[in-house]
């Protein structure tokens, strides 16, 4: 797990992120990271939890997401970014 939630870290997450493989949770909730989500998070599949709540993340949201068969959670509300979900991200809890 990757937890950096209520924090003030600034800067972009770096596309480094992609090389944590077996990461389940990715949470980065109330922080002060900003840019767009890396487009590497799409080789992240064993995410279970994205939680990205309350931040400063803009742009799209990334593509592939929906291919995580064990997605189970989803939160990006609060931020700046754009675009709609796909129908399978949508269903999810949240």
């Amino acid at each position: 797990d990757l937890v950096l939630a209520y924090n003030q870290i600034t800067g972009a997450l770096s596309s480094e992120l992609s090389k944590l493989t077996n990461l389940e949770t990715l949470w980065i909730e109330d922080s002060a990271i900003t840019g767009s989500i890396p487009r590497g998070i799409r080789q992240l599949s064993s995410l279970e939890r994205v939680i990205l709540a309350r931040g400063k993340f803009s742009g799209s949201i990334p593509s592939g997401l929906q291919e995580f068969s064990d997605l189970r959670e989803l939160d990006l509300s609060f931020n700046q970014m754009e675009g709609t979900l796909p129908d399978p991200l949508a269903e999810l809890p949240r």
